[in-house]
């Protein structure tokens, strides 16, 4: 059983074995906007940890994860505070939106730190940025390939140049459980709701697993057990942590974008090792005739593929992991 309230989840004190939900209602020019989230209290006030899923409203795995965990979370088997958001962005989802919030065509994890005076989406990141990931001594945001995105799964954590921060960051990137692991410079990526809550100085990851509009329960199965493990590593649950298998950390990720609109035809995988030079796909109008093919600028591991026919000007198309 909840108690149900009203406003932010750190507004109340902390309450030993206590469950709380409740909805943040963020103002948005008119628009409603409304941030469920669930408040779990361990046996001994500590430290903090943030989830949230649904930034993205048609990446589903870890939204089906959070709602599981907020019902079977014991609050004896943990100190301090977890705070779960299921769906981060409930017009995307409620839209079976890919990438965007419907109400303004805004990219919620292109937006973070977000603002007060800003758009609907700019006004939503502030909301969580301020009142769920900023209080917070850690933080995990889950993901997954949207609608039209097949995907490798991987972990990926951000280098802010201060070493605290980094540390915990990497940290919880090797505990999580997945085994390929892609470091973020800070630079160019701001907006990434990882990258500005570790920015801000709280220690945190991005989890990615499935896609394509569907979840199974191995990738449910994934995220629940990284979550564990995060609490392990950071200290709120003294079970052992298992001596995780070697990690592959690749040195960055190259994005590549379709130079125009029409139809896109990929030639690789996610998961798939490319080289330098070979053919990630091609982009053609709607005639059939080629605009543009795309070749690999370095070799490395394909983490994530556009599948959808339909291509639009600066769409991604393909992430490769650089070794």
């Amino acid at each position: 059983m909840f108690d149900r309230i009203i406003g932010a989840p750190f507004d109340r004190s902390f309450t030993p074995g206590s469950r709380r939900c409740g909805i943040l209602h963020a103002g948005t020019q008119g628009q409603p906007c409304e941030i469920p989230w669930i408040r779990i209290d361990g046996r001994a006030d500590g430290r903090s940890l943030v989830v949230t899923a649904g930034v993205h409203g048609a990446e589903y795995p870890g939204i089906e994860a959070l709602v599981r965990l907020s019902g079977t979370l014991d609050p004896t088997s943990f100190t301090g505070t977890v705070v779960l958001v299921p769906i981060a962005n409930l017009s995307a989802f409620e839209g079976r939106s890919a990438f965007v919030t419907p109400v303004d065509g805004r990219n919620l994890n292109r937006s973070f730190p977000g603002s007060p005076d800003g758009s609907y989406t700019e006004r939503l990141a502030h909301s969580l940025s301020e009142e769920f990931v900023s209080p917070a001594d850690a933080y995990v945001d889950l993901h997954s390939g949207d609608l039209v995105e097949a995907l490798h799964p991987f972990v990926s954590y951000c280098m802010t140049g201060h070493t605290d921060v980094d540390t915990m960051s990497r940290s919880l990137a090797h505990c999580f459980g997945i085994e390929t692991i892609i470091p973020f410079a800070s630079k160019g990526r701001e907006g990434l709701s990882h990258v500005a809550a570790a920015l801000g100085g709280t220690p945190s990851l991005l989890a990615e697993i499935g896609g394509q509009g569907v979840w199974r329960e191995h990738e449910v199965a994934v995220f629940l057990a990284g979550i564990s493990n995060v609490l392990r590593t950071t200290g709120m649950s003294d079970d052992t942590l298992p001596v995780p298998p070697p990690r592959d950390e690749y040195s960055g990720l190259d994005w590549y974008t379709s130079a125009a609109t029409g139809l896109w035809r990929p030639q690789i995988s996610a998961g798939e090792i490319v080289v330098k030079g070979q053919t990630i796909g091609t982009v053609s109008d709607y005639f059939g005739d080629t605009v543009k093919l795309v070749a690999a600028d370095h070799g490395g591991m394909c983490i994530f593929v556009l599948t959808a026919l339909s291509v639009r000007k600066d769409d991604a198309i393909a992430g490769i992991a650089l070794p």
